[in-house]
């Protein structure tokens, strides 16, 4: 009996003693986040005028007179991005915006930020659309600029590596694998996966 008790102590013991320890993990993290949002928050505004903006227009792809209501409607759609600001910051914290811009410009950056998500979001519509349509050569240059622009749908990706397939192109599936590689998301992994299959 005395060695299952012995056995049993030690094991609870374990147990408290990494409960501790990650305890104190948790604590001295939370610690460091706290200095580094106080740290951020009192960082002074900087320009922004000269970000790396993503400047798009009607010649940015191909926008073709197409009698087709659902089409148009995202033509309409991608045009008036041209009046807006845009800038892909994926995978920067806020805190990190905040302690290299200063927090006055965070809501501008988010704002920027979020033109950027909605115009990849709707270059994809529009390639799926146009694809549908069977006007494959337009839909491959508009997912093109999207990955040019290092857009983070997978999908897009795996919409374009399909599409080259579909024309034998095994080459520029390569390509499209190495700028892959490159993007910082959650999907990449699940991307290169599904390309590798067509170089195989």
């Amino acid at each position: 009996m005395y060695p299952f008790f012995l056995i049993f102590f030690i094991f609870c013991l374990y147990v408290k003693l990494s409960l501790s320890k990650s305890s104190h993990n948790a604590e001295k993290n939370k610690t460091n986040l706290l200095e580094l949002e106080r740290e951020a928050n009192s960082t002074r505004r900087k320009s922004i005028d000269k970000l790396d903006y993503i400047i798009f227009s009607e010649k940015s792809i191909p926008i073709n007179e197409i009698n087709d209501n659902e089409l148009k409607k995202i033509q309409e759609k991608l045009l008036n991005f041209a009046d807006k600001k845009i800038l892909n910051l994926s995978g920067i914290s806020n805190i990190e915006l905040k302690k290299t811009y200063g927090p006055a410009n965070l809501p501008t950056l988010t704002e920027y930020d979020n033109n950027f998500l909605e115009l990849v979001k709707t270059l994809h519509e529009y390639a799926v659309a146009l694809n549908n349509l069977n006007y494959q050569d337009d839909a491959i240059k508009v997912l093109e600029y999207s990955v040019d622009i290092e857009t983070d749908m997978g999908s897009s990706y795996k919409l374009l590596g399909d599409l080259y397939y579909s024309k034998n192109d095994i080459s520029s599936i390569k390509n499209l694998l190495e700028k892959t590689d490159k993007v910082n998301n959650l999907s990449r992994n699940s991307v290169i996966s599904y390309l590798q299959v067509y170089t195989d």
